[in-house]
């Protein structure tokens, strides 16, 4: 497993543990996964830089109708 893929298997069990404990309140989970990585300390440039494409992703928008 590459670096990249091992961090973000490790943001995603960050996500899913602040979503069981918070559920859909937003600005807590992002919180707590920030604490998280900050309590990591070492170098997190890696985990750092995933976390900001996570938060950064948004889902395409899909037109009703054929997508040809």
């Amino acid at each position: 497993m590459s670096l990249e893929e091992t961090t973000l298997t490790l943001l995603n069990r960050l996500f899913e543990e602040a979503v069981r404990r918070h559920g859909a309140d937003l600005p807590k989970v992002v919180g707590e996964v920030e604490a998280q990585i900050a309590a990591m300390g070492a170098d997190r440039t890696v985990v750092d830089g995933a976390f900001e494409r996570a938060l950064a992703f948004r889902a395409p928008m899909y037109r009703d109708g054929p997508l040809h």
